[in-house]
C-alpha cells in the first residue's frame, strides 16, 4: 500500500499534467469547436475535483506531520494552508465561471500551478493577473 507521501507525489504530477493540457487546449477565443469546449469544461471539472481531493489529503495528513516533525513546521504549515485557501478560491472561481472564462484562466498562468504546495509561486491564484506573487 502506498504511503500518503507517495500518493501526494503522484497527485502533484497528475494535476500538473492536467493543468498543462488544460492551458494548451483550444478556447472559444481561438476558435474551439463546441465539442472541444465541452471537453475543456469536463477537464476543468476534473481538475477542480482532483485538486480538491489533493488539498484535503494534504490538510489531513501532510501538514500535521510537517507541523509536528520539523523545527519550523508550524510556520511552514500555516503558510501553506493559507496558500491552499487561496487556491481553493481560484478553483471555486474556475468552477463557477466556466473553463473558458478569461478571468479564470488569468490565475492559471505558467507560474501558478496547483499541486506544488511547498512553493507559493506555483500555486493557483499567485499569477500576476491575480495580484499576488
Amino acid at each position: 500500500m502506498p504511503t500518503v507521501f507517495e500518493v501526494l507525489s503522484r497527485d502533484h504530477e497528475e494535476v500538473k499534467q492536467m493543468l498543462s493540457e488544460f492551458e494548451k487546449g483550444p478556447t472559444a477565443a481561438n476558435g474551439a469547436s463546441p465539442d472541444q469546449l465541452a471537453l475543456r469544461k469536463q477537464m476543468a471539472e476534473t481538475l477542480v475535483i482532483e485538486e480538491s481531493k489533493h488539498e484535503a489529503v494534504e490538510e489531513m495528513y501532510f501538514w500535521p506531520a510537517v507541523r509536528d516533525r520539523l523545527p519550523d513546521g508550524g510556520r511552514l504549515a500555516d503558510e501553506a494552508t493559507g496558500q491552499e485557501q487561496q487556491a481553493k478560491q481560484v478553483l471555486d472561481r474556475l468552477d463557477r465561471t466556466g473553463a473558458d472564462d478569461p478571468s479564470s484562466r488569468s490565475c492559471w498562468d505558467s507560474s501558478s500551478r496547483p499541486g506544488a504546495s511547498t512553493s507559493r509561486s506555483r500555486k493557483p491564484g499567485y499569477g500576476p493577473a491575480c495580484g499576488r506573487h
